[in-house]
């Protein structure tokens, strides 16, 4: 039956209200999607702009180069657009937009991606990605050093036509390709940080739990009600961090088994391979600007592209364009060659292989570490609060409503399970 256009369904209330709430919603959807489409753009400009080349001079210039000269005042322009369009629209809607777009890399990283993870409801995803995090932040000023130069001589070498300096950066870059490699093979023998990180955290959080020493063993029928909420935030520390630990080494466990670490030796290895077929592919590019007459092409042109596409070809000892007729050429194509070699048949063969059990172990030391922190904690109970089980402690602090006693009930479920 219908009624007023809209289907009556028994046991269903439809009101009139419920269309326009869904479009109100579809439109909310559409404008964060078009916000993030702005704040993904713009960062890609100024990516663009800041490491690459100035894409928007090409763009007036290609499009509109009467308008070129406004570019020296892009800035004073877009700010006075913007200002103009909040007193006109008398909105901070605006303003917030603007504050989104500028803060969008921290906003994807501090909202985003944790909101992402939480939405997906997968511990194994979110220990990837904070071992991810770990991994980047330990290797920060390493991987920014070498980044750094690699962009140094990527500019000079597309932009400089003197031959000492191309050589230079040349030299430069396969000496940061060497440093890649043997960081991978330095990193399949060290102690992986990750875990080194793990093992130095849960002992310096016990540490940091402190018990008041007046309140040990005190009747809790003597105790003022300030020292009985002193004495049930210090019994919830202590189980939180027991349930905590628990939680956390089955949850390590659960990751262990799961193979996900495969997934990050395969994007290693794959950044790994991008990086040698770009270095080379500046290596043999700045050669060419050298001495063309190292190089014969067969069916493309002289440009960057043209070397990097021949680079990737020279990782698998194929010509891809252009064939290296002289000694140095040559030799610049044996060593991308060997590069390769090294990289497929030793780092995915023996190194995957060698760290996987390395790997293994590794996680089972930390899960052992971190089981032995929350039990350690268990002694706590008995000579401090008096208590002879971690249920009895819980069971105590549901009665005394403690903060946090909801979430260590959610822990011990799943320790259960």
């Amino acid at each position: 039956m219908e009624n007023g256009g809209f289907e009556i369904v028994p046991g269903v209330t439809v009101t009139p209200d419920q269309p326009a709430a869904a479009a109100r919603s579809l439109g909310q959807r559409l404008r964060w999607i078009g916000l993030d489409t702005v704040a993904v753009l713009f960062w890609l400009y100024a990516i663009t702009k800041l490491f690459i080349f100035d894409v928007d001079v090409y763009l007036l210039d290609l499009f509109a180069p009467k308008w070129a000269g406004l570019l020296h005042y892009k800035f004073p322009i877009l700010l006075g657009l913007i200002v103009v369009s909040m007193i006109v629209s008398r909105s901070l809607t605006l303003g917030l937009a603007v504050f989104y777009i500028v803060f969008y890399p921290l906003i994807v990283l501090l909202w985003k991606i944790p909101r992402f993870v939480w939405k997906q409801k997968s511990w194994l995803l979110a220990f990837a990605l904070v071992n991810a995090a770990i991994s980047f932040f330990y290797s920060f000023k390493r991987d920014f050093i070498a980044g750094t130069l690699f962009l140094i001589c990527t500019i000079l070498i597309v932009t400089v036509d003197n031959q000492y300096v191309l050589f230079g950066a040349s030299f430069l870059l396969l000496m940061i390709v060497a440093f890649a490699y043997y960081a991978a093979f330095l990193k399949a023998f060290k102690p992986s940080a990750v875990f080194v990180t793990y093992t130095k955290v849960f002992p310096a959080v016990r540490a940091s739990i402190k018990i008041d020493g007046s309140l040990r063993n005190l009747p809790v029928a003597s105790m003022t009600p300030q020292q009985i909420e002193l004495r049930t935030n210090s019994l919830q520390n202590v189980v939180l961090f027991n349930r905590g630990c628990l939680f956390i080494s089955k949850k390590l466990r659960n990751y262990q088994r799961s193979g996900v670490n495969v997934v990050s030796y395969v994007f290693g290895l794959l950044f790994l391979l991008i990086v040698t077929i770009v270095a080379f592919g500046l290596i043999n590019y700045a050669t060419f600007k050298i001495d063309p007459t190292l190089y014969q092409f067969t069916y493309s042109h002289p440009s960057l592209f043209a070397f990097i596409y021949y680079s990737a070809g020279s990782v698998f000892y194929t010509a891809n364009g252009l064939v290296p007729v002289e000694s140095a050429s040559q030799a610049i194509q044996l060593v991308e060659f060997l590069c390769g070699v090294l990289l497929v048949v030793i780092l995915v063969t023996v190194i995957v292989a060698l760290r996987n059990e390395k790997y293994s172990q590794e996680l089972e030391n930390v899960i052992s570490s971190v089981e032995r922190e929350g039990n350690a904690v268990k002694s706590v109970l008995q000579s401090d609060f008096d208590f002879d089980s971690i249920d009895a402690a819980i069971a105590a602090l549901q009665q005394a409503k403690a903060g946090l006693a909801a979430f260590i009930i959610y822990l011990t479920n799943n320790l259960d399970e």
